[in-house]
């Protein structure tokens, strides 16, 4: 008798292109269908930039709850509880701060698990302001009792909770699905022919929203007035500063907007630069793992675990992201570094530790271990 597959059901914002949504799509690029039954429920409608191509490539049921506007609360809580009496799933996996907030609203008696995708408190109030912030950290604080499992997305992320005696918190380490880049020059040379990149120009990458908590004006001011003539910065991504950034009109600063093609851009780039307040595990820092630049990181804890990685200053450096005079002496010392010795460093821990592969089962387990069904 061929025995019933285990139901997960994930529960997220949308299947917008973002960090927590690359990271699901990585985990279920992974998992094993022969014991695992997925479905998806998003309760916000899509933006340009979705995935929702991608994730119906998959093997998953996808339930979008606002296909075309938003809704309410209300009708979003009573939605979501009809679509799981329907699939009745053995566990319900959050992945966003909404979902957070509604899953134990739920009532059911399924397993629940939650992934914080960033640190609590500070990260909470940058999104929603000061305010409001406090109030919904404080509704976090009493929600995430209710999980079965907290699987933070880092060690570091793990720390800031402070459960050291509570075995429902865990940390499983984000991975990324972008193979590994053999390094290839005559491909870099074309890309950056593609990108309108200069030939003797060093390019340093930023990945990621233009908000507030990423310091994007201090990025972008310490480009503009960079004084070496060969070094120039790329920042892909939008977000509500990319106006300001393109008012400045600087020609050391190349402004893409939103891309799809991260991984490829990576390729064409030489450095890798963050200068985040705050992150868990960011995933354009893993995709530039899979590629091998040396990097250029902000001092928060999720860096710092990255970096413990390797031996001090292998691959990279740390930075203090309020100091322009430390955020421009470092630039000028990772620009002398070997890539190439770099690059095999941080390709060789990529493959060990931060794949989609090595995560999704890490998850899987998790699953199994709920159900008390691991062999």
């Amino acid at each position: 008798m061929k025995e019933r597959k285990i139901k997960v059901c994930y529960v997220i914002s949308s299947l917008c292109s973002e960090g927590p949504v690359n990271i699901l799509y990585g985990l279920l690029l992974n998992m094993d269908y022969r014991i695992f039954s997925v479905s998806i429920i998003t309760f916000n409608p899509e933006k340009k930039n979705s995935k929702m191509a991608d994730f119906k490539k998959l093997p998953v049921q996808i339930i979008q709850l606002a296909e075309r506007s938003p809704v309410g609360f209300f009708r979003m809580y009573w939605g979501i509880k009809k679509i799981l009496r329907t699939i009745n799933p053995d566990i319900i996996h959050g992945n966003c701060p909404g979902s957070m907030l509604l899953i134990p609203l739920m009532l059911c008696k399924c397993k629940k698990v939650f992934t914080p995708h960033n640190f609590p408190g500070k990260y909470i109030r940058l999104i929603y302001g000061l305010k409001k912030g406090i109030i919904v950290q404080l509704i976090t604080k009493v929600m995430i009792n209710f999980y079965d499992k907290v699987t933070c997305c880092s060690e570091s992320v793990l720390e800031a909770y402070n459960r050291p005696n509570d075995s429902r918190f865990i940390a499983i380490p984000n991975g990324t699905s972008v193979p590994l880049w053999n390094r290839n020059e005559r491909e870099k040379n074309m890309l950056r022919d593609e990108f309108g990149m200069e030939k003797n120009i060093k390019y340093f990458i930023y990945v990621g929203r233009f908000a507030s908590g990423k310091n994007i004006p201090i990025l972008a001011n310490v480009f503009d007035k960079i004084e070496e003539d060969d070094l120039k910065i790329i920042m892909l991504g939008t977000g509500p500063l990319f106006e300001s950034v393109k008012a400045m009109n600087s020609k050391n600063i190349i402004l893409p907007g939103f891309s799809k093609r991260v991984h490829d851009y990576l390729k064409a780039a030489d450095y890798y630069i963050s200068l985040s307040d705050s992150e868990g595990m960011p995933n354009t820092l893993l995709e530039n793992m899979s590629v091998g630049n040396p990097v250029l990181l902000s001092d928060i804890p999720a860096h710092r675990e990255f970096l413990k990685n390797f031996k001090s200053e292998e691959v990279g450096f740390v930075v203090n992201q309020n100091n322009v005079e430390d955020v421009r002496r470092k630039i000028k010392e990772i620009v002398s570094c070997d890539t190439n010795v770099v690059a095999e460093k941080m390709q060789k821990v990529f493959l060990t530790k931060y794949t989609s592969k090595v995560m999704s089962e890490s998850y899987q387990k998790v699953y199994m271990s709920l159900l008390d069904i691991l062999n």
